[in-house]
């Protein structure tokens, strides 16, 4: 059972509809106009009436059907979450637009800190999202110590852990800000098996440089299932099992391809 135990009398100066600058945009600015410009050109950046459905999207979008898989991690996640019936304080990792910080925020009695090094889609769910009163954006780098032990309940980290490079290094970043019973979730990421690493390394690279921007592919990481044993991850859905490949094809084409790990305190 979650359980949250910490005080949150040091947030108290953060704003509600602004980015809190917890480190120097200035510092990032190289990959965040790569990224920006890639988000672009692979219709990702979305009208701010777009941003605030999202994962709702017409069944007519170019990216339906991504949205789908995106809705039912979602839905799974936060019925998860609902079942603890206790206050929850949530980061919300790599949040980008914060489509799902906002969605997270809905959960009862939560406050959710959605936090990345994307200002302008910082900025866009800052503004599109002003008016929920649990919920905060800050522009932050996870390593340079912004937030203090023993702080959230729940990390989450969607579709974004490929972008750190050291699997190990963030998760002993992050353990610690966990509260005593707390949880960090990674969903919607792809692993692999060590011996698979190589050729997904080179598809990443074909399709970035395919995309025009060959310099993102120094900003993709590929992890190892490996890994996930290692530092004590658990699956709360494996892709690969039986039931999960049956379910996909028979019934729910939308389930993730990707798994959902639990990392507990």
């Amino acid at each position: 059972m979650l359980k949250r135990n910490i005080p949150f009398e040091s947030f108290t100066d953060l704003l509600r509809g602004e980015v809190n600058y917890l480190s120097n945009p200035a510092d990032y600015q190289g990959f965040e106009d790569a990224y920006i410009a890639l988000r672009g050109k692979e219709g990702r950046i979305y009208a701010d009436d777009v941003l605030e459905k999202l994962p709702e999207v017409t069944s007519g979008h170019p990216l339906f059907q991504e949205w789908q898989i995106r809705k039912q991690s979602l839905q799974k996640l936060m019925r998860y979450l609902e079942k603890q019936h206790c206050p929850l304080a949530v980061l919300d990792l790599g949040c980008g637009n914060g489509w799902m910080s906002a969605n997270l925020a809905r959960i009862p009695h939560s406050t959710v800190y959605g936090v990345d090094l994307n200002d302008a889609e910082l900025k866009q769910g800052a503004a599109v999202f002003s008016h929920q009163q649990n919920l905060f954006f800050c522009y932050g780098d996870i390593f340079q110590n912004i937030f203090p032990k023993s702080t959230f309940d729940v990390i989450v980290l969607a579709s974004c852990i490929q972008y750190f490079p050291d699997f190990t290094r963030i998760l002993e970043t992050l353990m610690p800000l966990l509260t005593e019973c707390g949880e960090l979730h990674i969903l919607d990421s792809p692993f692999y098996q060590s011996a698979e690493i190589p050729t997904a390394a080179k598809r990443t690279a074909a399709y970035y440089r395919d995309a025009g921007f060959p310099g993102m592919a120094g900003y993709y990481y590929h992890h190892s299932t490996e890994e996930i044993a290692t530092h004590g991850g658990r699956y709360q859905y494996d892709p690969q099992q039986l039931s999960s490949k049956l379910q996909r094809k028979f019934f729910s084409k939308y389930q993730s391809p990707f798994p959902w790990l639990i990392f507990s305190k």
